[in-house]
C-alpha cells in the first residue's frame, strides 16, 4: 500500500511539471524568449563562439497587464551581491603599523576589474585605485582611514554592450555601503562569491513592458515570433 501511495505522489508531480505550459518565441537571428507559467527568460545562445558567459541573460517574473502587455521585473543585481557576501577584519603582523590592506576575494576572471576605494572619514577626499585580477587582488592604504566605500565596474576593455547602439541593459558597477574599522585593525578581507563572470552582462529589467501582438512579443525594439 505505502509503494502505491508513494507511486502515486510521483505521478501526480510529474503531471504537474508536464502541465506547465512553456512558450518560446524566437527573432530572426536566433534570440529566444521562453515564457513558463511564472517567469520571462531572454536566451542569446552563441555555439560558434561563447559571446556571452551565461546564454540566459534575463530572468525575470511578469504580471500580465492587460491582453496585449506583459510587465516584467528582475532580482535587483545589490540583492545578488548580497548573497554570500561577507566582510573579514583582522589585524596581521606581517603589516606595518601605518598601513591597510584590502583584499578582495571575487570569482570574477573575465579580464580585469577597476575597484576605487573611497575613505569617507579624510577630508579632501582621495579615491585609492588598482586593477583587480586574480593574481593582484588586494591594494594597501594608509591605516589611517577608518571608513571607506568601494566600487567596482569592468576595465574599459571588457565593457559589455547589449546592441549594436552601445547599449548596456544590466549595471555597469557596483558601489558599496560604508565599511568602519576598529582602532587596531590594518587587515579587511571582502568577499563578493556571486560577482562572477556573467554578473555584469545580465539585463537588469525592472518596470519594463513586452507587447503582444497575436503570435509575436515585441521586446527592447525586437520582434520575436511563436514557435
Amino acid at each position: 500500500m505505502k509503494i502505491l501511495s508513494v507511486f502515486v505522489i510521483l505521478f501526480f508531480n510529474l503531471l504537474g511539471v508536464y502541465a506547465q505550459q512553456i512558450n518560446r518565441y524566437n527573432d530572426e537571428t536566433g534570440r529566444e524568449i521562453v515564457i513558463t507559467d511564472s517567469l520571462f527568460y531572454y536566451i542569446e545562445k552563441h555555439p560558434s563562439y561563447p559571446y556571452w558567459y551565461n546564454d540566459t541573460l534575463a530572468v525575470c517574473t511578469f504580471k500580465r497587464v492587460n491582453n496585449d502587455f506583459l510587465e516584467l521585473n528582475s532580482q535587483n543585481p545589490y540583492q545578488t551581491i548580497a548573497s554570500g557576501y561577507k566582510v573579514l577584519r583582522s589585524t596581521v603582523e606581517y603589516l606595518s603599523k601605518d598601513s591597510l590592506e584590502i583584499s578582495f576575494q571575487i570569482p570574477y576572471d573575465r579580464g580585469e576589474l577597476i575597484i576605487s576605494i573611497i575613505p569617507t572619514n579624510i577630508f579632501p577626499i582621495k579615491n585609492y585605485d588598482f586593477i583587480y585580477s586574480q593574481s593582484n587582488n588586494s591594494i594597501i592604504i594608509p591605516q589611517k582611514i577608518k571608513d571607506f566605500t568601494y566600487s567596482i565596474m569592468p576595465d574599459d576593455r571588457n565593457a559589455i554592450v547589449h546592441d549594436v547602439r552601445g547599449m548596456n541593459y544590466g549595471i555597469l558597477f557596483i558601489a558599496s555601503e560604508s565599511i568602519t574599522l576598529g582602532s587596531d585593525i590594518n587587515y579587511i578581507e571582502i568577499s563578493i562569491p556571486s560577482l562572477t563572470n556573467s554578473f555584469f552582462e545580465k539585463y537588469y529589467v525592472k518596470g519594463e513592458y513586452a507587447r503582444i501582438i497575436g503570435n509575436k512579443i515585441i521586446w527592447k525594439g525586437r520582434t520575436f515570433t511563436k514557435m
